[in-house]
């Protein structure tokens, strides 16, 4: 598996299970392409990931809205329907969850 670095916006404040083991938390992150079409991803975090995110949200530095970079991978895993049916879900296991600010991001030349 290779990994993927991923930009995009928080579709919603991150929730997390601390009490788990290992720790969890996740959030869905909106991923605009060059042309203008909106990708979402089932984002999740593990472990210290989760733990640190979860010290960052509550700093208010991480919350809905806010342009972050992540990097992990792309996992496709069996989920069972109500009915009992198995069905694929995408999620975007993170290992690492970066907050950009004006001065990450970068400006194209010119600017």
């Amino acid at each position: 598996m290779e990994h993927v670095v991923l930009q995009g916006r928080l579709g919603r404040d991150p929730w997390f299970r601390l009490d788990a083991e290992p720790p969890v938390g996740g959030f869905p992150l909106a991923v605009n392409s060059h042309e203008g079409q909106t990708t979402w991803h089932k984002v999740v975090v593990f472990g210290e990931t989760a733990e640190t995110l979860d010290a960052e949200r509550e700093a208010g530095k991480i919350r809905k809205g806010r342009l972050v970079q992540v990097q992990g991978l792309e996992v496709t895993r069996a989920e069972l329907s109500a009915r009992g049916a198995r069905r694929p879900v995408k999620e975007f296991h993170a290992t690492q969850v970066t907050r950009m600010t004006s001065s990450t991001v970068p400006h194209p030349k010119g600017r």
